[in-house]
């Protein structure tokens, strides 16, 4: 464990009455935590806007420059859908009852250009353990151009990121599908992390190589083969793609952990003074949790809260679990983070970027 936290109490802490709670809710109603069919069809639905358009391309269906750019756009909202309704759970083994198919289905992050094997390092081990917390948590740490915790070195120019930050949300996608899993590779060999995922550094660097070729070819390599479409045709709709893919999927994980409500804790002689379940509940904030269209877009990202105390769980039960865990929550007189609306998240972490920026 690269940090600790207090040990909870046996049976009367805030996570052990939670879990209780939330495994009763699915005895009493013989309800399996996995996804349903809902879950399928509308993974279905997203698969289908991230390959279809690309299949039409390769095979000549599109023939002008604007339903390229077109057919590329669908697929950055496609990249949003299967990331968070299909790849998501099946990251986290809960899309479906066999494991084996969840294990599949993961592989998929590579069809978009994320390896599968870093992410799981990357988001089930650190994000999900350590959120927020500085040095630990990936997520946060993004380099030098954004401060997202105020516990980062704080440069004179993040007083504009509140400005700036937006346009650098663009780029969440391309820089995951560039570079970002080569540098993972060789900080989780570093800090001695790619046991978690049974990998080793060479055999790592292949087969991220080999999956990226793939990707490459997929996306840019045969659209400009087997079209009339110039390289620099396919490579600014490749661009717009993954600008529409960046935004989106950066303001649905931000607006859940980068905010004002949140809490960021330092590490004090290897520990944090909190348990782990106060960790997760802390530093995590729900919004939009009427709004049905939006839980079934984000793939229920919008209540990050239950998905980080129960990340085995499929997101679809998240509506029925969330009333649980705020009444637990209040009972333990722990804060339980939610905004109203999305506008109304925007906005708090529109300011909290300021407040970061300005407050070294």
């Amino acid at each position: 464990m690269l940090v600790k936290f207090l040990r909870e109490e046996r049976n009367k802490g805030f996570f052990s009455d939670a879990k209780k709670e939330v495994d009763d809710y699915f005895k009493l109603n013989a309800i399996p935590v996995y996804g349903n069919n809902i879950v399928y069809i509308k993974g279905i639905i997203c698969c289908l806007f991230l390959f279809s358009p690309i299949v039409l391309v390769i095979f000549g269906a599109i023939l002008q420059l604007w339903l390229l750019f077109f057919m590329y756009a669908c697929m950055g909202l496609g990249i949003v859908g299967v990331g968070c309704c299909v790849h998501h759970d099946a990251n986290h083994d809960c899309l479906h009852k066999n494991n084996k198919i969840n294990r599949i289905v993961s592989i998929m992050s590579n069809l978009f250009g994320v390896f599968h094997k870093t992410w799981r390092i990357q988001h089930n081990f650190l994000h999900h353990n350590y959120t927020n917390i500085e040095s630990v948590d990936e997520d946060i740490d993004v380099g030098f151009l954004m401060r997202f915790s105020p516990n980062s070195r704080h440069y004179k120019f993040h007083r504009y990121q509140h400005i700036y930050g937006w346009i650098l949300y663009c780029f969440l996608t391309l820089q995951m599908v560039t570079y970002k899993d080569f540098k993972l590779i060789a900080t989780f060999n570093k800090k001695d992390l790619l046991k978690i995922g049974k990998l080793k550094k060479t055999t790592a660097y292949a087969e991220l190589i080999l999956y990226k070729i793939l990707y490459v070819s997929i996306f840019i390599f045969l659209p400009t083969y087997c079209t009339d479409f110039s390289l620099l045709n396919i490579l600014s709709a490749f661009f717009l793609m993954h600008m529409i893919s960046g935004l989106c999927l950066a303001l649905i994980f931000q607006l859940t952990h980068i905010m004002p409500e949140t809490q960021f804790p330092k590490i004090s002689n290897g520990s944090v003074s909190q348990t782990w379940g106060e960790h997760q509940l802390l530093n995590a904030c729900n919004h939009s949790n009427n709004n049905v269209l939006l839980f079934h877009v984000t793939g229920g990202l919008n209540y990050a809260i239950e998905h980080h105390l129960f990340p085995g769980i499929s997101h679809i039960h998240y509506p029925q679990i969330a009333p649980i865990i705020e009444r637990v929550a209040r009972k333990h007189n722990l804060q339980y983070n939610k905004q109203q609306n999305f506008f109304l998240a925007l906005r708090e972490h529109y300011f909290f970027l300021k407040k970061l920026g300005n407050n070294p």
